[in-house]
């Protein structure tokens, strides 16, 4: 049996499509699931979570007939997505009276239960989490890093802010790209959570709202140039990522389309 090559998009009103890539010259839509303000998301199994106004579970076992389960909005609207092993980590807020990084159990798809919470100043526009590490790029906060040993009760270890704007945050072995709107492609030695130190960073105008690493090359989605690869040398061995299992970046159109190159998304 031939490997299925399957693209994720979300199309912000457009909604939620998924793509057959096995002919990536001949793209193939195998279903459309239709939707409003669908932004950011992540694959975990079968499923497909969503920030669309508040948390959206699909079913996606069938890649022909996506499904919702649920759609949580408990917390208020999302504006972040991470999950993994069953626990949901959010950006979530509501206009003119909280901004906050939320934890769910998503175990029961049916039925998400928030563990956790912690109230930042700003909108959390992305998340990644690493070990018992959250890192959350909290836009006009900078990145900020919590234990989540307790998901109940994330603990803030460090924040560093440098006056930019954090969109994105990726981590390999010991360090954080952050992908800064204002400031660019930042570089964190990490290895301190608690103590965070900025050791590089390539900006060219601003832009910068995604990223991921594959080896020594940063992909970086820019609103301004595009999407945008650069070599990192001196960091790390080029065999050494942490992410996701396949190959994944973020690409940008014009139509500011979030896309998401995966062939199966295994933690």
């Amino acid at each position: 049996m031939s490997l299925i090559h399957i693209a994720y998009v979300t199309g912000w009103e457009n909604g939620f499509e998924i793509i057959n890539i096995s002919d990536p010259e001949h793209p193939v839509q195998l279903s459309h699931f239709n939707g409003s303000v669908m932004n950011t998301f992540d694959i975990e199994g079968d499923c497909a979570f969503i920030d669309s106004y508040g948390l959206q579970i699909l079913n996606i076992s069938d890649p022909q007939n996506p499904s919702e389960i649920y759609h949580y909005y408990d917390s208020g609207n999302t504006s972040a997505v991470y999950v993994e092993e069953n626990t949901a980590y959010l950006g979530t807020y509501i206009y003119g009276e909280f901004y906050g990084f939320t934890i769910v159990d998503v175990t029961d798809k049916t039925n998400p239960q928030k563990l956790g919470q912690y109230n930042t100043t700003d909108i959390v526009a992305g998340i990644s989490v690493v070990g018992d590490l959250a890192l959350v790029a909290n836009w006009g906060v900078g990145l900020s890093i919590f234990n989540v040993s307790n998901p109940e009760d994330p603990v803030l270890l460090s924040n560093h802010f440098d006056g930019g704007a954090s969109e994105n945050a990726y981590f390999i072995n010991g360090y954080v790209f952050v992908a800064d709107y204002n400031n660019g492609l930042e570089i964190l030695d990490i290895n301190d959570p608690e103590n965070p130190n900025e050791i590089g960073q390539f900006f060219d105008g601003g832009g910068a709202y995604g990223i991921a690493v594959q080896n020594n090359i940063a992909f970086v989605a820019d609103d301004n140039q595009g999407l945008e690869i650069l070599e990192i040398t001196g960091l790390f061995s080029t065999n050494e990522t942490n992410g996701f299992s396949v190959f994944s970046l973020f690409i940008v159109f014009y139509a500011i389309i979030i896309f998401k190159l995966i062939n199966k998304k295994k933690k």
